[in-house]
């Protein structure tokens, strides 16, 4: 019974391990959202968490969303994807 409990505690400390290394994707539309959108992203950069991937889909905005984006410091973190509004 005790080799038992070992075996399925090393397999759950394993299992934990995984999932705290796991790569987390933070996904965030954007549309039209430049009074937001800085601080939305720079929120998620800054988890703590840190095996993280931000991407950020820009659905055509028509205001200065996109130039908000490309004014935020570079990051290995961080993914711009630009579109046509898909509506």
């Amino acid at each position: 019974m005790k080799i038992e409990r070992e075996k399925s505690a090393q397999y759950l400390r394993k299992a934990m391990g995984e999932i705290m290394n796991s790569l987390v994707s933070i996904i965030i539309p954007a549309y039209n959202v430049e009074e937001y959108v800085e601080k939305c992203v720079l929120s998620a950069l800054n988890q703590s968490y840190e095996n993280i991937e931000v991407i950020v889909v820009n659905d055509g905005s028509t205001d200065n969303t996109l130039d908000i984006l490309n004014k935020i410091p570079e990051s290995d973190k961080l993914k711009i994807i630009t579109k046509n509004n898909g509506g």
